[in-house]
């Protein structure tokens, strides 16, 4: 049987199974996620602003509330939304 592949780009060493598409998207993008945050902590940006609630990520995202208290707590990162950054007076 002929398992049917996507391709990604010109390169032919990324073929995902048609049916782990989903779950290689959603990994990439809590990785970007993961990435994202890391370059405002190395930069000293401690206001890191989305509109990401993981709604549809769950528990284990990024920006779901018990990770997102545990970025304020241990690196000082403030995770807020486009409203809240607006309201802050510099």
């Amino acid at each position: 049987m002929k398992e049917k592949y996507k391709n990604y780009g010109d390169n032919k060493k990324w073929k995902i199974p048609e049916d782990q598409i989903n779950k290689f998207s959603e990994s990439i993008a809590e990785w970007a996620d993961g990435e994202a945050i890391s370059a405002h902590y190395a930069f000293k940006n401690n206001i890191f602003c989305t509109l990401d609630t993981a709604k549809n990520a769950g528990v284990k995202s990024v920006f779901a509330k018990n990770n997102v208290s545990n970025l304020e707590k241990k690196f000082g990162i403030e995770i807020l939304s486009v409203d809240e950054v607006l309201k802050i007076n510099l």
